[in-house]
């Protein structure tokens, strides 16, 4: 993947539950751009069907960006084979979650303590 400058809050704007253990309800678009680039890049999405399904998603509120969702915008566009095959990655959608990677490293990096 291409790293990307992230200048918008909705780009990973995500909704979560309201009690412990705040459970994300939808998915921010930096995980959705990451997911529909590995469709693309696996051949299953045409570019311009990423860029619709994106569009659709950014025209929604943030709390509307949800997998389901995904699912839904993605049927039209994806053969029988393929739906299978982008079902099975949103089974495991964790991947796509390059934010809470983001988090994982920094705590491991544990770079606040090589400052002191």
């Amino acid at each position: 993947m291409v790293a990307r400058r992230i200048d918008l809050d909705d780009e990973v704007a995500l909704l979560h539950s309201p009690e412990p253990p705040y459970t994300a309800v939808s998915e921010p678009l930096v995980h959705i751009r990451y997911y529909l680039q590995s469709l693309e890049s696996e051949g299953m999405l045409e570019p311009s069907a990423a860029a619709d399904v994106l569009a659709d998603l950014k025209g929604r509120w943030y709390g509307e960006r949800t997998l389901p969702t995904l699912v839904t915008l993605l049927q039209p566009y994806l053969s029988e084979a393929d739906h299978a095959r982008a079902m099975q990655l949103i089974a495991d959608f964790r991947r796509f979650r390059l934010k809470s990677h983001d988090l994982v490293a920094f705590i491991e990096g544990r770079t606040w303590a090589a400052a002191s």
